[in-house]
């Protein structure tokens, strides 16, 4: 049975809450430091429980592919090239205009800057580059060739999602001939590769991670082809454990070793998300339609709020000397609040006027064409 939906709300809002995650994560590492005499380093509970920042980026991979499975399958093999040129418009112009962004930034950064340049927050801004490294990132193979942690920290994962997306044909095409088995062994054969030392990369987290990506096409084939669901009170119970557990490995509480089959964090978070997207794709969720609303809102604009959250904590960081901030929670919440607040706008503004125009121009010329034999046939 080919289940027709798809629009699955609550992967959208999975998307939001993973974007929340990894803002919440990168606030954390610029206020856990003092970055003068009189500047008091931040410490909060709330957010080293929401500081799930690299499960947030391991769920992009996940729902990535879920939902291009669900909306894209027949296009990636029946003409990849449309495919390629869709998915091209929608990731690279917000990428593009984004990273001009943040090398605009950096020049006014490191002219205000008076704390550590080797802190988090600032060695993206404060390390030299060459136009060779711009080509790189321009190109989306800076993981590749190297160096990683320019202009923006948190570009590391575009190049490896970008990627993922070209191999996508392939695994339509190996879960055609060999079904839900032939992703998955293909997923794990690349990370056998990279622990093996033949894939030998800058960063290897592009294959590292590629079994989230490979388990999400599953995740949506298995969802087309069977009515099957889970409770909601199923899907809150084991959500709620897997969120624990990963609250706890995150800070240090539980050590990875503790689970005795999973090798490094890199793949405790992976499988996490690999879980968690399976159990919201096949679990009905009902909210009210407000939050409803509000929730597909943050999940549609989470790629920019990805692209900008961090340009936004660099500039608040600026602020800590002017304002002296001696009080620790006072300082997180100037930290925290305008992140989210001037992040959203940002965000909204990349979407409405980069992401929706270059997503339609993507749509227009990944289109198929009428051939003049169609055309002959419509007209008589």
């Amino acid at each position: 049975m080919d289940n027709q939906k798809t629009n699955l709300a609550q992967l959208t809002w999975l998307r939001g809450i993973a974007s929340f995650w990894v803002i919440c994560s990168h606030v954390n590492r610029a206020g856990e430091v003092s970055y003068t005499e009189g500047d008091t380093a931040s410490s909060s509970i709330i957010l080293s429980v929401l500081d799930l920042g690299t499960l947030g980026v391991a769920l992009f991979f996940t729902l990535s592919g879920v939902t291009l499975f669900i909306s894209n399958r027949e296009i990636s093999t029946q003409a990849p090239m449309r495919f390629y040129i869709k998915r091209f418009f929608r990731i690279w112009p917000a990428y593009f205009v984004a990273l001009l962004l943040y090398i605009a930034a950096g020049f006014v950064f490191r002219e205000w800057y008076i704390g550590d340049p080797e802190y988090w927050v600032a060695e993206q801004f404060m390390r030299e580059y060459s136009w060779y490294d711009i080509a790189l990132y321009s190109t989306l193979s800076f993981n590749v060739f190297g160096p990683e942690g320019l202009f923006n920290n948190a570009f590391w994962s575009l190049p490896v999602e970008f990627q993922y997306y070209l191999m996508f044909p392939f695994l339509i095409v190996l879960l055609g001939f060999f079904g839900l088995s032939g992703p998955l062994v293909f997923g794990f054969l690349v990370y056998l590769a990279y622990r093996s030392g033949i894939l030998d990369i800058h960063s290897n987290l592009v294959f590292i991670f590629a079994f989230t990506f490979c388990s999400g096409v599953c995740i949506g084939a298995l969802f087309k082809k069977t009515e099957f669901r889970v409770s909601p009170t199923f899907f809150s119970i084991c959500s709620f454990l897997i969120l624990a557990l990963n609250v706890l490995v995150t800070n240090e509480i539980i050590p990875v070793s503790f689970f005795v089959y999973i090798p490094s964090e890199w793949v405790f978070f992976g499988l996490s998300a690999v879980v968690l997207v399976a159990l919201a794709t096949f679990t009905e969720i009902r909210v009210s339609a407000r939050l409803d609303r509000i929730m597909i809102r943050y999940g549609d604009i989470s790629y920019s709020t990805y692209l900008y959250h961090n340009v936004v904590i660099a500039f608040l960081v600026l602020g800590l000397p002017f304002f002296e901030f001696s009080n620790s929670a006072v300082r997180l919440l100037y930290l925290f609040i305008p992140t989210i607040l001037i992040t959203y706008w940002l965000a909204a503004l990349s979407f409405r006027y980069i992401e929706q125009p270059f997503m339609r121009i993507g749509r227009s010329l990944s289109a198929k064409k009428p051939t003049i034999r169609a055309v002959k046939e419509t007209a008589g």
